[in-house]
């Protein structure tokens, strides 16, 4: 008898855990091109990069492997008053070498005419 009962109970208790487990999680700016693209600080994604470069005549070629790393390190606000984000790239030869600067993006998100974001990279 005891055991029919703690049986059921644990149905119950496996079926409750799972129904209450499962929920989805949806979060929404309510522009879809920032959940494409998030814009928060310290948020980083770090890419393989494949390099395959062609020399001389006889078409020598040497492939390259390496990383890079794009990091949003800070904002600010740019002359129109907008939000504006500043987003560091990093690149090192292999895994485990230290990330070196490579270079300096600017990403200012804009909603008019439409929703789109200005990427403004070495200055240009």
């Amino acid at each position: 008898m005891i055991k029919k009962i703690l049986s059921r109970f644990m149905l119950v208790a496996i079926c409750f855990v799972a129904f209450f487990s499962c929920k989805k999680v949806h979060q929404s700016s309510g522009d879809w091109t920032r959940n494409y693209f998030p814009l928060k600080f310290g948020k980083y994604v770090t890419y393989a990069v494949d390099s395959v470069y062609y020399f001389g005549s006889a078409g020598l070629k040497i492939e390259v492997k390496s990383q890079m790393k794009y990091v949003i390190t800070d904002t600010f606000t740019d002359s129109k008053r907008r939000l504006s984000y500043i987003m560091d790239v990093y690149s090192r030869p292999y895994d485990g070498a230290l990330w070196v600067p490579h270079r300096v993006i600017t990403i200012t998100p804009t909603t008019t005419p439409t929703s789109s974001l200005l990427y403004t990279q070495d200055g240009t």
